[in-house]
């Protein structure tokens, strides 16, 4: 299921997991909505009823990933490259995929390490999702944040995966 919360003023998804991390968020679930809303942007066109609709669901996903991105801590012990504004995404500088596992509200790391198809999903959909967002005159106004967040995604992921 997907849940919806609020931080600091601003509507957040997040993807809740079944089975084995039932009740919590995974990198691989939330990985999965930004696969979906990526290509589900991609296949409708601006003119669309829903348009709207989709355009937001899909970056308050992008927000969960970008805050467990944030909330990620632990995996410095587990690092392939070291620390460099390479491997860093946003202005805070935080990591550009998340340790595997948080709580449902994205505020504690419970899992740690990254999985890498979970980053692979989330990184295709924020490119998706972006360039489906390229409309003139119709950019929402969080595009760049998206777009500069999934190119720095993308200069992290080519050297450590």
């Amino acid at each position: 299921s997907v849940v919806k919360r609020s931080v600091n003023g601003k509507n957040v998804r997040a993807v809740l997991s079944a089975g084995g991390a039932a009740g919590d968020v995974v990198s691989e679930g939330q990985g999965y909505g930004l696969l979906i809303a990526g290509t589900v942007m991609s296949t409708i066109e601006p003119s669309h009823p829903r348009w709207t609709d989709v355009v937001t669901f899909g970056y308050e996903l992008f927000l969960g990933w970008q805050r467990m991105c944030e909330r990620t801590t632990i995996n410095e012990a587990n690092r392939c490259l070291p620390r460099s504004n390479t491997t860093q995404c946003g202005p805070k500088g935080s990591e550009c995929f998340p340790s595997w596992k948080f709580n449902d509200r994205i505020d504690v790391e419970l899992g740690v390490g990254s999985a890498p198809d979970g980053d692979e999903d989330a990184l295709l959909g924020m490119v998706l999702y972006v360039l489906a967002t390229d409309v003139q005159d119709r950019r929402p106004i969080w595009w760049d944040e998206v777009a500069s967040w999934a190119y720095d995604s993308c200069r992290a992921f080519l050297p450590i995966q």
